[in-house]
């Protein structure tokens, strides 16, 4: 359960951080993400970046019993992993989902808001619980 803890830690802190970013900067983000999609080195970085990421998380945290919170943890280890899987294997579609995401204005403040929600409910049960 520690290393429960400590990741809900690590993704509630980046993604409170990050989304509060997002919704008070929206046009340096949205002009940032376009600039990444444009740039196969930047995807290829990421993926770099991602793969082992997500291979140490679900390696140090493959738990598919417990609280809802934990649970969900796991998801997110396995997302992690996924894409970072993803931009190695199929770059140019993940190039498409990336490029179609950015195309929708109204998305972005809705990312935001959803990583606030994510980040304070995985702050809550990784510094409070």
């Amino acid at each position: 359960m520690e290393t429960s803890y400590l990741i809900a830690q690590l993704f509630g802190g980046t993604m409170f951080v990050f989304a509060i970013a997002m919704i008070f900067n929206q046009k340096y983000y949205t002009k940032l993400f376009k600039n990444i999609m444009k740039n196969e080195d930047a995807l290829f970085i990421s993926g770099f970046m991602a793969l082992p990421a997500g291979i140490a998380l679900v390696t140090h945290h493959n738990v598919w019993a417990g609280p809802w919170w934990v649970v969900v943890l796991t998801v997110l280890c396995w997302a992690v992993l996924v894409k970072g899987a993803l931009l190695f294997i199929a770059p140019e579609w993940m190039q498409d989902i990336g490029k179609s995401w950015i195309k929708n204005k109204a998305l972005l403040p809705w990312i935001g808001l959803f990583y606030l929600a994510v980040g304070m409910i995985f702050g809550y049960y990784g510094f409070f619980y």
